[in-house]
C-alpha cells in the first residue's frame, strides 16, 4: 500500500509515510513501515512508529480513530537519543471508552522492532507481533500506521474497510 510523498507536514523527512505493508505466517503478524529518507540512530528527538490495529474489524469497538478504525490493540515502537539500532516496542490493548486514549500494556506480548534500509535512500521500520495476542482475531483486519513527533501526528496511512482493506488474517 501507497501513501503520498511529501504529506509530513513540519517534521522532518524520515516521518513521511511512503509505503506500508504487512504479512503474517502462523504465529506472527508483521507491518512495514519504509519512509522517506532515513531514520537517525540514535535520534535527537523522540519519534514513534506505531500501528492501530482493528483486531475484530468492527469500527465500532475500541478506540474510534478519526481515520475510521475501530483500534483494539496499539503496536507501538520509538526511537530516541538512547537507540542504537532496534527501537525499543510494546503493544497495548484498548481499554477507554471508545473516545478516550487509554491503553493498557500487554506486558507478557511476544513483539519486536527492526529498522534497516530499503534502499539508499529509504529506510523501513518492521514491527511484529504474536498473533495469540490480538484476540479477538475476525479473520481480517483494518489498520492505521503512523509516525508522530513530540505533541504531533506527523504522517498517517490507513487499510480499513472502505479503502484499501480489510486485510486477511486467517487466525
Amino acid at each position: 500500500f501507497s501513501d503520498t510523498v511529501g504529506d509530513s507536514e513540519d517534521c522532518p523527512v524520515f516521518t513521511d509515510i511512503l509505503i506500508i505493508g504487512y504479512g503474517f505466517n502462523e504465529t506472527h503478524v508483521g507491518f512495514n513501515i519504509t519512509v522517506n529518507g532515513n531514520i537517525p540512530l540514535p535520534s535527537s528527538s523522540t519519534y514513534w512508529y506505531g500501528v492501530l490495529i482493528d483486531s475484530d474489524n468492527d469500527s465500532s469497538t475500541g478506540h474510534v480513530h478519526w481515520t475510521s478504525v475501530g483500534a483494539d490493540y496499539l503496536l507501538e515502537a520509538w526511537i530516541d537519543t538512547t537507540t542504537m539500532s532496534a527501537p525499543d516496542v510494546k503493544l497495548y490493548r484498548y481499554v477507554g471508552n471508545g473516545l478516550s486514549w487509554e491503553w493498557s500494556e500487554v506486558s507478557d506480548a511476544e513483539v519486536s522492532a527492526n529498522v534497516y534500509g530499503k534502499t539508499v535512500t529509504n529506510d523501513t521500520v518492521e514491527l511484529v507481533v504474536g498473533k495469540k495476542y490480538l484476540t479477538p482475531l475476525s479473520g481480517e483486519i483494518g489498520f492505521t500506521v503512523y509516525v508522530s513527533g513530540t505533541g504531533k501526528t506527523c504522517d498517517t496511512a490507513v487499510v480499513a474497510s472502505g479503502g484499501e482493506g480489510p486485510v486477511p488474517i486467517p487466525e
